[in-house]
């Protein structure tokens, strides 16, 4: 009896471990951190958006590491340790697969930049080597474990550290928590996307250089190609007609305001859903340091084409939802923007009434989470692993009563169909379904056990397709596959792996509104000439 209850004992100890998995919260905003400044061989330089000086060339970014205190370190084990080894060269090899980078050569003796080092990086020690390390990468990473005591959800903060008088971020500091563990399922995959966004923080996404690069504006990214990204995802003609119309940030300025960029993997909390934008890198762009191979962000499909009065507008009028990306039914099956994760509805009952602009519903105090202005959007209902109801990467048994399937091919519907011969009809659910991409019909093939039922460019409802009885709802087709030779990326780092990113995008643009007009003039041109 006891061997039993011990044995009890560790299965709900097991299970209580997978409940509570750590959500990301970015720790960055907690580092008060003044940058050293670099001196440079050479002494001046023009923003490339102003005019490039003759001569100047940008190379591959370069992300190299300084491992003399990680490897030092006692607390964590040599696994852990190699682990987090692969997963900064994987980042490292992203980034310079999508950046190119002013080239640099510090100007500065090795006594004099190690004591530079130590006191703006705040670390006690550096390889021998330093000054070779600086000059031989675009970016030298320090990096070193710490227990956070700010808060037990972060994992990893960084920021940049040493930076020339040109503004170009050289060293920066990467805080790892000791406590981090692999052990988790799809916890690698996870950890890389903290990874990811911690990176672009110390790169490029941080108010204090931003600001200095005459990018922002009353807490909003007011830059050219950063305005002109948003104006094409949002189909906002605002962003092209008026210079102060940017894309809004959070209060420290340092993430994205999730109301406007959720899913964006440069938002402040750990939303299912992670993807990347080409607005995001619109800010390396503009810079003036870096140049972007754009990725073409496919799955960023927040707020798209909902115009300028997805910004003019609030989420939830009278009860009702504006746009789609939000919803007023709590527990309402809802899919992720992105279509990659399926979920609810989500509507909490605040323990105080909600600031008078955010109040949505009759009862003061309902609402969504604060980081999107209390609008309540598609969330888990519950996460017993990182990425636990994401349609490509969970390992739960799939609902072979709708016929779901897992899998890479796989995204989220809103479904009730069902087998003919089933007893009873299925309620409209979040359902993960096989999909084929057909870029010459521009249609969407979506495989429900044996049925194969096809999904037209400008998507809608299909009810009782053949075989089956119930409603399945169809997205447009650029929603999911949008990539040359209609290629699905498994996660949001699958297309820069698999060479998928391009030149400037305009094809996911909506230029119905445009075609309707222009089709209205060759007609009058044909009566004229006629």
């Amino acid at each position: 009896m006891q061997l039993k209850n011990i044995i009890l004992i560790n299965v709900i100890l097991t299970i209580i471990e997978i409940k509570e998995i750590k959500l990301f919260k970015c720790g960055s905003k907690y580092l008060n951190i003044t940058p050293g400044i670099l001196d440079t061989e050479k002494k001046s330089r023009k923003r490339r958006i102003e005019g490039e000086e003759e001569g100047e060339k940008y190379e591959k970014l370069i992300i190299g590491y300084d491992y003399y205190l990680f490897n030092k370190s006692k607390e964590v084990d040599d696994d852990t340790k190699n682990t987090i080894r692969q997963l900064l060269k994987e980042v490292s090899d992203l980034f310079y697969n999508l950046l190119s980078v002013k080239k640099f050569k510090a100007d500065i003796s090795e006594k004099s930049l190690k004591e530079l080092i130590k006191a703006r990086c705040k670390i006690s020690e550096t390889s021998e080597n330093i000054s070779e390390l600086i000059n031989q990468n675009s970016m030298t990473i320090f990096p070193v474990f710490e227990e956070f005591k700010e808060s037990e959800d972060i994992s990893m903060k960084g920021k940049y550290c040493l930076i020339t008088r040109d503004m170009i971020p050289k060293g920066g500091i990467l805080y790892i928590n000791k406590n981090i563990n692999f052990r988790e399922y799809n916890s690698y995959l996870y950890y890389k996307h903290i990874l990811f966004h911690v990176m672009t923080h110390i790169l490029i996404f941080e108010p204090n250089l931003m600001e200095g690069l005459g990018m922002l504006d009353d807490n909003k990214v007011v830059s050219e190609r950063v305005r002109k990204l948003a104006e094409l995802h949002f189909n906002c003609r605002e962003f092209l007609n008026n210079e102060n119309f940017g894309v809004p940030l959070e209060e420290d300025g340092l993430h994205w305001d999730a109301r406007y960029m959720l899913g964006d993997y440069m938002i402040s909390f750990d939303y299912f859903d992670k993807v990347i934008s080409d607005i995001t890198f619109a800010l390396f762009d503009d810079s003036g340091i870096y140049n972007v191979d754009y990725l073409y962000g496919k799955y960023f499909n927040f707020g798209k084409n909902k115009t300028c009065s997805f910004f003019q507008k609030k989420c939830i009028e009278n009860g009702k939802s504006n746009f789609e990306e939000f919803c007023a039914v709590n527990n309402e099956p809802k899919c992720s923007q992105s279509r990659l994760s399926k979920g609810i509805c989500k509507i909490y009952n605040h323990s105080e009434d909600l600031p008078s602009e955010y109040r949505y519903f009759t009862n003061n105090q309902s609402g969504g989470i604060k980081q999107i202005s209390y609008c309540p959007i598609s969330e888990p209902n519950e996460q017993n692993y990182y990425f636990s109801t994401n349609c490509k990467h969970s390992k739960e048994d799939p609902n072979l009563k709708y016929g779901e399937k897992f899998g890479k091919n796989s995204f989220c519907f809103i479904s009730s169909l069902a087998s003919n011969d089933s007893e009873e009809a299925n309620n409209d659910d979040s359902i993960c379904y096989e999909v084929e991409c057909h870029n010459i019909t521009r249609s969407i093939i979506v495989i429900v056990n044996d049925t194969r039922i096809n999904c037209s460019m400008n998507g809608g409802i299909i009810t009782n397709p053949q075989g089956l009885k119930g409603s399945l709802s169809c997205p447009k087709y650029n929603e999911i596959c949008e990539l040359k030779n209609s290629e699905i990326c498994e996660n949001m780092f699958d297309c820069i792996n698999e060479n998928f990113s391009r030149d400037y995008i305009y094809d996911d643009f909506d230029f119905s509104h445009i075609l309707k007009y222009k089709f209205l003039f060759f007609v009058i041109l044909f009566i004229i000439i006629i």
